[in-house]
């Protein structure tokens, strides 16, 4: 009981002797500083005069509802948050409170004009509880289409800055968590399906199913649409090859989604030495099947029938051209695959050749099999 006391007596002191007024203005978030670093949020208060609180506590009417909560700066400005600062505890939003209870009081009319605020902003970020806007450099709202900084941004008619896939004038677009428009296909877990983006017009020309994610890459106009450079909602670059987003090995055959997860990684590696992608060729990825499927029987450049492994590639119509054969058995995972070759001066040769322009990756799973998991790159040019 001496406790709860003395909690309300300091209480009593803290709403006694803050004299701030109750200013009207506006929650103001800085995306490039972290959300909660030690306690220090990202958020600072402007007040309509331009000026804001630092390294003091605030009575403040945020969203003008007519309540006021208290808040505390540190003294750059910047709002605390779920921490204990002076020996009182705030929540996760800032507000101060006590025994768990947010500490309100009716708020002051002091400037509650509002409007004065509007013109104040310029160039700069505004974030409420609704959303983000931007105000340009003579302190207007930005609404439709708006470039900042080189990047496009899409504002609805309340200024409300879209995120998403949204349509617009009946074309698809989507635009990343903090806005951005994005200019890479879409992985978006939360909706399950990928917002496939054309080049050069950056709209959405196709929404996949993470069911049919592989098969789509396999058929896709590479010509039209970037799929080596998926990005999640928050625009970093997306892991490929992944064993968790593909089909679970059960029974033996072949198993196409490792086999392209395989194939993508291999194309990363050649990215990385400014070489040209390899283009996926169906008549090479036919022939790569047969070939995973040979190796489990006989694990050598030379097929079960003693003749050399390209004369699969004859069997399915390719007798012209230079061509390569990587083959790997054992590797568990397209990582472990693409690691083992390109850890092998022979297998990374073919790789990197910048003379062989199609490809395709063969991958067959045989549970009782020695070996169990069997590779298999034919590279023509």
């Amino acid at each position: 009981m001496k406790k709860r006391y003395k909690v309300l007596g300091a209480a009593f002191v803290m709403t006694a002797t803050i004299t701030i007024p109750v200013f009207a203005g506006t929650w103001v978030q800085d995306l490039a500083r972290p959300a909660n670093q030690g306690g220090i949020s990202n958020w600072w208060y402007r007040n309509d005069d331009g000026s804001y609180p630092s390294n003091t506590w605030t009575w403040l009417d945020g969203n003008r509802d007519g309540v006021s909560e208290c808040y505390r700066f540190d003294a750059n400005g910047w709002l605390y948050v779920s921490t204990k600062i002076d020996g009182f505890d705030v929540n996760d939003s800032g507000a101060w409170l006590v025994n768990g209870t947010v500490q309100t009081k009716k708020s002051s009319t002091e400037n509650q004009g509002g409007a004065a605020s509007e013109t104040s902003k310029k160039n700069q970020w505004v974030t409420d509880s609704v959303g983000s806007k931007y105000y340009d450099s003579k302190g207007n709202v930005s609404i439709g289409w708006k470039k900042i900084s080189g990047t496009k941004y899409y504002f609805d008619e309340n200024g409300y800055m879209a995120t998403g896939y949204q349509e617009i004038d009946g074309t698809g677009y989507y635009f990343l968590n903090n806005g951005k428009q994005s200019t890479k296909t879409v992985h978006d877990s939360s909706d399950g399906v990928y917002y496939v983006i054309e080049k050069g017009s950056h709209r959405v020309t196709d929404i996949v199913e993470e069911s049919e994610w592989w098969a789509y890459k396999k058929d896709a106009d590479r010509d039209s649409v970037d799929l080596s450079n998926v990005v999640t909602t928050d625009g970093t670059e997306q892991k490929t090859g992944t064993t968790g987003s593909l089909q679970k090995l059960t029974d033996a055959g072949i198993y196409e989604d490792w086999a392209m997860a395989c194939f993508e990684l291999i194309n990363q590696e050649r990215k990385k030495k400014g070489i040209a992608e390899l283009e996926y060729d169906e008549e090479i990825q036919e022939a790569c099947n047969i070939r995973a499927q040979e190796i489990e029987e006989s694990y050598s450049h030379t097929r079960p029938d003693g003749t050399s492994c390209f004369t699969v590639l004859e069997e399915v119509g390719i007798r012209n051209g230079s061509m390569g054969e990587n083959i790997y058995e054992s590797p568990v995972t397209p990582e472990a695959a693409v690691k083992g070759w390109m850890n092998s001066k022979g297998h990374k040769a073919n790789i990197l050749n910048k003379s062989f322009k199609k490809s395709a990756i063969g991958f067959y799973y045989d549970p009782d099999s020695t070996w169990k998991y069997y590779w298999v790159e034919l590279f023509t040019n």
